[in-house]
Parts: structure tokens; sequence; C-alpha cells
């Protein structure tokens, strides 16, 4: 386990515990056994099977990545107990969006109102910018780490930010457990809609495109239905 992750441990282990606190009742009934116990087997499932050997990609100085890559193996271990106790990952990817879109409770209307004139401004246009660069930089230095690169606005779309290599999937390749991709990439919708952000990707790494081409549509409507995934209900999202 690497020093920055062992130090971590009980950080991500109270994470697991609050995740999955927002569906108590819907874990009792997936797994027909008592959630204490069922939240006890996923937690050393993530420091057992997940943490012991997780790339490291760069820690607090990258830190939306290594928050990106924990959060993987955090999921990871629930479909691995999942499946220990004989559950379909399609369950367990139900389970799971639950979870996070309890956890990602929509923001009040009008604090929507404002994220959404800040993706308008200059700032957020070089936010972006920035974080490509940086997101270069760390991809030579870490093979797990995310890379972006940015693409200027355009009439229907405000942000543009395309992902040419993704850690998640990297990762859940070698572990031959790419068949949670659908899953993973679907909690990106749930976030955003959060937001009350129209973000819209019809291409992703998760589902066998070259890249994952990330947008916000102008005046967009916000898509807020999230189950099944966007990507096996042929909705032309991913």
């Amino acid at each position: 386990m690497h020093p920055y992750y062992s130090k971590n441990k009980s950080k991500y282990l109270k994470q697991i515990n609050k995740l999955m606190s927002y569906a108590k009742d819907e874990t009792r009934e997936v797994f027909a056994s008592d959630y204490s116990n069922i939240l006890k087997e996923v937690q050393t499932a993530f420091t057992e099977a997940v943490l012991e050997d997780l790339p490291f990609v760069g820690g607090s100085k990258n830190s939306n990545d290594t928050s990106n890559l924990v959060g993987i193996g955090q999921y990871t271990a629930l479909f691995l107990v999942g499946r220990k106790h004989g559950i379909e990952d399609h369950k367990i990817g139900e389970l799971l969006t639950i979870m996070e879109q309890r956890h990602f409770k929509p923001l009040p209307g009008w604090i929507q109102s404002i994220v959404r004139c800040l993706t308008n401004r200059k700032f957020a246009q070089s936010f972006l910018v920035r974080m490509a660069v940086k997101s270069r930089k760390f991809g030579d230095e870490y093979p797990y780490a995310w890379v972006y690169v940015y693409r200027e606005p355009d009439n229907d779309y405000s942000l543009k930010l395309d992902c040419v290599r993704c850690g998640a999937w990297k990762y859940l390749k070698e572990k031959d457990f790419l068949d949670i991709m659908p899953y993973v990439c679907n909690m990106d919708h749930v976030c955003f809609a959060s937001y009350g952000l129209a973000y819209y990707r019809n291409k992703a790494i998760g589902y066998g495109d070259e890249l994952c081409n990330n947008r916000l549509k102008r005046d967009g409507k916000i898509l807020t239905e999230h189950w099944p995934p966007h990507g096996l209900k042929g909705d032309g999202f991913k």
C-alpha cells in the first residue's frame, strides 16, 4: 500500500460509511443481510483487495485524480462484495446510483442559476485550460492519471473538455473489471445534474470510444433520469 493511502485509510473508510449510509434500507434489501455486516465487508474489501495495490497518481498535489481513483476503488469494493453474495452487477449499479443521487442532492434553484452563470464566464475557460495543461504534466508522471484536452466553446456548448485518458478505465481494465464502467460513467451525469448543469456526453472511453467528450450545453435540458445508465438505455448519451 502506498504510504499516502495508508495515511488516509481511515478517511477513506469514513467516506464509504457515509456513502452507504444514504441507502441503508436498500442495502439490506439487496443483500438480504444486516446493513452493518455489509458495510464492514465493503470496507474490508476496499482495504485488502483495492487499496493495497491502488496506483498512486500524485496524492495531494493531484488531488482531483487521487479523489477520483480512490472513489473508483470504493465503488469496486461494493461490486466485489456484491459478486461475493451472488448479486448481479446491474443490481449493485442501481444501489450505487441511489447512494450517489442522495449524496449529490440537487442544489437550490437559485444556487444552480448562479453556477450556470459562472460557467459562461471567461475564468471558467481559463480554469479548463489550466486543468488540461496540468493533466498532461501529471499524465507524463503517473500512468493512471486522467489526461484532458481543452476545446474552445461554441454556439451550442459553453464548456468543452475532452478526456483522452481515463484513469478509471485503465485501472478497471487491469483488474478485469470493465463490466462496471457503465455504472461508473453514469455518476458524472448524476453529479452535474445536482448542480443544475446540462451535461451532454455522447462519447466515453468506458464504452469503447477514443475519448470522453464532456460538454455543457447552452440552454440545454438538464438530464435527470439516470437509471438505467445512459449508455445502456440508448438515449444518445454515455
